[in-house]
């Protein structure tokens, strides 16, 4: 599969890799923490995986998702590092295509993925559920991306931001770029146990209405039409943390960007109110 994949979609392959890097380098991936899936069938639709069929197999999904019907995406494997990810995507994500009315899906791994046994990340399922609320609602988002962003986080240990009003007030009230590039604002979902069939749920809930969505003390979901709009929305909401947080260590409580103001941004940039 490595040669495969370098051959169609060594654009895609370079970006997961600084992808992964800049993800690293920001400490928002420790361990194995985070995953990234990309839907790539407009390159694979008409491809012929022949080849790859030896080292592939089936895995049973937990939903059916109609909208991915013979769509097929790039996605981590379980236990992959972003380290490893930046050095060496192809031998840190699968290609898997969502077969037709079952809960299944194939999977294609190179050769040593495939001995080792290895599977896609433990979040396919809220990947998967996100890529098919947005093609049933017709979004273009087409990257999915998970991590363990800090400032987020952080936020979220302060039982006055476990509420998605409360959060995007505070957000949109730090920073002009979050308004404008993050509109529809963050959604909330509480603490639940990560890889669940529940947290993929609340999860493909509380993005039918927002850009981002944040799990309580664990860290974020963020859609977009490719990485790098995907993880400008990250870094943006990131940095509006960490202006509140700064004016809180130098001492004083941010005065911020009034709502009249904000109103007044959405307007002018025509985004959501």
């Amino acid at each position: 599969m490595e040669t495969f994949l370098q051959e169609r979609v060594p654009q895609i392959l370079n970006a997961l890799a600084e992808t992964a890097q800049l993800i690293f380098d920001r400490g928002w991936a420790e361990g194995t923490a985070g995953n990234i899936s990309i839907n790539v069938t407009d390159l694979f639709k008409n491809a012929e995986l022949t080849e790859l069929v030896k080292f592939s197999r089936q895995i049973e999904l937990p939903n059916l998702y109609p909208a991915l019907t013979d769509k097929y995406f790039l996605i981590t494997l379980a236990n992959s590092r972003m380290r490893d990810l930046s050095n060496n995507p192809v031998q840190n994500i699968t290609l898997i295509k969502i077969l037709s009315n079952q809960n299944k899906c194939v999977c294609y791994f190179n050769k040593q993925s495939y001995a080792e046994n290895r599977k896609p990340s433990s979040e396919l399922s809220t990947h998967l559920g996100i890529h098919n609320l947005s093609l049933k609602d017709g979004r273009s988002a087409n990257v999915v991306i998970h991590t363990h962003a800090t400032e987020l986080i952080v936020l979220t240990h302060n039982p006055k931001f476990k509420n998605a009003e409360v959060i995007n007030k505070l957000l949109w009230s730090m920073h002009p770029e979050v308004k404008v590039f993050i509109p529809r604002g963050l959604g909330f979902v509480p603490y639940t146990v990560p890889g669940s069939r529940a947290i993929a749920e609340k999860t493909i809930e509380a993005i039918s209405n927002h850009d981002l969505v944040i799990w309580e003390k664990h860290g974020i979901f963020a859609i977009g039409n490719s990485l790098d709009q995907a993880i400008d929305t990250i870094e943006i909401a990131c940095k509006a943390v960490k202006i509140y947080l700064s004016c809180l260590n130098a001492g004083f409580q941010p005065e911020g960007i009034t709502e009249h103001d904000i109103r007044a941004l959405a307007d002018f940039f025509n985004v959501p109110r």
